[in-house]
């Protein structure tokens, strides 16, 4: 890992007679490396000397000796690399100077890949630009550079070819290998993108892969996975990755000038507060504080993967609602959910205690049959409940029918029913108001759920991993949800919801359409 005066070495104060209006921090907010060989570096700094842009900031050069580092094997220090900085800071530059170079002078062949083609239509053309501005550089050329809606490229007599390219599935063709793959604005870096160029990556001998945006606001970038597994990868100081990542820290008022120059190495150059101004204006409200931030700030709302968030009800709290010596009493009401690939069905009754708790007893939890239905007509004919819940989205919602012909009626909860019976349920486990005995298939879906956000507002259950089973407490929440909004009536309602049940020979050819065959009746509770 690079030590502290490694860093200072990179990443120095900026020399006031070349930059006497330069006042952003130079140094990274987070960043890890490794040492190694910089001379390709120092050669691509004096490459941009001489064809004259504008002398590059000390952060630049910093980041821009780290991409070139080599290992003591004339490998790449950093076959893999994270540049994240506020919009408007001149990071474009780092990256044309390193494929100029990666053309001029190494060879390489290279993609370089965008979001939105007008980024790389600007890149594409400012390098060509800049070939053509210098003689020595002209004569390199293989054919004129040429562009086209969403293609630039640019081929040297050396072999060295580069390719700007939106991203697509197709955006490696004509390169059957790549030394260097750029994901600019990798915000909202497609993974079936990025496969699709792996395995011309994968012909290279020393492949590079450098990874450069903004921060990612989860609420705006759908595909801001890939840059975050990576920039977790760099606050670990993972072997190999060089990552460097510029923002201000929390702790920092969004408003004032110290934060801005903080955040923003180019501050006074490119960066100025004229120009903050315009999105400052538009920061009235939460989310355009929040975009602010991310945008000017580099405080990314870094999205979290469904299998990587806590349960919403901790093993803890859940513990915190058992007490299986619980006295029930009054009324039951029952529900019953189905796994998304209908293998697996969940049956639920919830009850008041005499503590004033709902309890939640899993009655049954296994495989669905030609059973199911009768099963569940004769547990409502024993049980006698004060309603039968079910989801009119679930896949248990395939056996209304069947169950209504045996005389039963089910109340089909809608989407904003949903919503309350979740959102109540939690409510009252971590207000410690549920009730229940331990049984571990609730308690398994209780740590594989996460929320599902509903149209119109709320949520509902959701799973982590797609072979997570929460039926067990999607039932819990409609008979708790119907035990509520039932439970508490008298003997009127239990008529409003049920229909009087068939007599047996008019239940019997119910029974005949449903062969013994996967549920287990010794097994179920209740």
């Amino acid at each position: 890992m690079l030590t502290s005066a490694e860093l200072a070495e990179l990443f120095p104060d900026p020399d006031p007679a070349v930059f006497p209006t330069l006042t952003g921090r130079q140094m990274p907010e987070h960043v890890s490396g490794f040492p190694g060989d910089d001379h390709h570096g120092f050669d691509a700094i004096k490459l941009a000397g001489r064809i004259a842009i504008p002398p590059i900031m000390p952060w630049q050069r910093g980041n821009l000796r780290c991409l070139l580092r080599r290992d003591a094997n004339g490998m790449w220090t950093h076959p893999d690399a994270v540049l994240i900085v506020p919009r408007q800071n001149g990071k474009s530059e780092i990256l044309l100077l390193r494929c100029l170079y990666g053309l001029a002078v190494l060879g390489e062949k290279i993609l370089y890949t965008v979001q939105r083609w007008d980024t790389g239509k600007d890149l594409h053309e400012r390098l060509a630009t800049m070939i053509a501005s210098r003689s020595w550089l002209r004569k390199r050329l293989k054919k004129q550079p040429t562009l086209s809606q969403g293609r630039g490229t640019i081929e040297f007599t050396n072999g060295a070819k580069m390719v700007t390219s939106t991203r697509s599935a197709d955006m490696g063709r004509g390169l059957t290998r790549i030394d260097l793959l750029i994901y600019d604005e990798a915000y909202n870096l497609d993974e079936s993108a990025s496969a699709a160029v792996d395995w011309a990556q994968m012909a290279a001998a020393d492949p590079q892969t450098i990874y450069t945006s903004s921060a990612v606001n989860a609420f705006q970038h759908s595909k801001g996975f890939v840059l975050t597994d990576m920039r977790n990868e760099g606050l670990r100081g993972a072997d190999r990755l060089y990552f460097a990542e510029y923002m201000a820290p929390a702790g920092m008022h969004w408003r004032s000038l110290p934060t801005w120059q903080y955040a923003n190495p180019s501050w006074g150059v490119i960066a100025n507060e004229a120009k903050i101004q315009k999105p400052l204006r538009k920061a009235t409200t939460k989310a355009g504080i929040a975009s602010f931030g991310v945008e000017a700030l580099g405080r990314g709302i870094w999205p979290v993967r469904d299998e990587d968030k806590p349960a919403l009800i901790s093993a803890d709290v859940w513990k915190t609602n058992k007490n299986p010596g619980a006295t029930l009493i009054g009324p039951r009401a029952m529900a019953v959910d189905m796994t998304p690939d209908r293998k697996t069905v969940a049956i639920t009754a919830s009850q008041w205690t005499s503590e004033g708790r709902i309890h939640i007893d899993l009655g049954y939890h296994g495989p669905y049959s030609a059973q199911t239905v009768p099963y569940i007509v004769g547990k409502v004919l024993r049980l006698d409940p004060c309603v039968l819940v079910m989801d009119d989205q679930s896949p248990a919602a395939s056996m209304i029918g069947d169950l209504e012909a045996a005389g039963l009626t089910v109340y089909s909860t809608n989407t904003g029913e949903l919503a309350k019976s979740t959102g109540d349920f939690y409510d009252r486990a971590l207000g410690a108001l549920l009730n229940h005995t331990g049984d571990p298939d609730i308690a398994d879906a209780v740590e594989g759920a996460v929320k599902r956000d509903l149209p119109g507002g709320g949520w509902a259950w959701d799973r982590k991993r797609a072979q997570d089973d929460i039926s067990p407490l999607v039932a819990g929440s409609l008979s708790t949800w119907g035990l509520v909004k039932f439970g508490a009536q008298t003997a009127p309602v239990q008529k409003l919801v049920h229909r009087p049940l068939a007599p047996a020979a008019v239940m019997a050819p119910v029974s005949s359409r449903f062969g013994g065959r996967g549920l287990d009746l010794a097994a179920a509770g209740f």
